[in-house]
């Protein structure tokens, strides 16, 4: 809890703020000339829609993450698939194993998986000496 201002206090607070606003409204209006300045340059200079692309950036579309879906491994697997982002991920387990995986895994897997309720406990268990297969 904080303790009650007397008027000295109060006085000496508001007038501390007040500078702090009076130069957020300076750099505002500074950054604004700035840009303004920028903006006839880069005209000048043949880049006025380089610039409003830096200003107006298209939207980036986020990849998206495949569904998963919980399976008990029936023969231990190891390969290699790319995520979203392009980038390639290993996907592993051992017999007897209950992980999720994404449903293009289970796919490719075929057999080699069978499907479990979603509320079976996961049972992690690392295939060992399987050779990782790629895409």
């Amino acid at each position: 809890m904080r303790p009650p201002l007397s008027r000295e206090s109060l006085r000496t607070r508001y007038f501390n703020i007040l500078p702090r606003i009076r130069d957020g409204q300076n750099l505002i209006a500074a950054g604004e000339a700035d840009l303004a300045a920028l903006r006839e340059w880069a005209k000048e200079s043949g880049l006025a829609q380089e610039l409003r692309e830096l200003e107006h950036p298209r939207p980036t579309e986020t990849p998206t993450w495949e569904a998963t879906t919980r399976v008990r491994v029936r023969t231990a697997f190891s390969l290699w698939a790319k995520n979203p982002y392009g980038e390639q991920d290993l996907f592993q387990a051992g017999a007897d194993a209950v992980v999720d995986l994404p449903l293009s895994i289970v796919k490719r897997l075929g057999d080699r998986v069978e499907p479990v309720p979603a509320g079976t406990a996961l049972h992690i268990i690392p295939a060992v000496g399987v050779p990782a297969t790629g895409e």
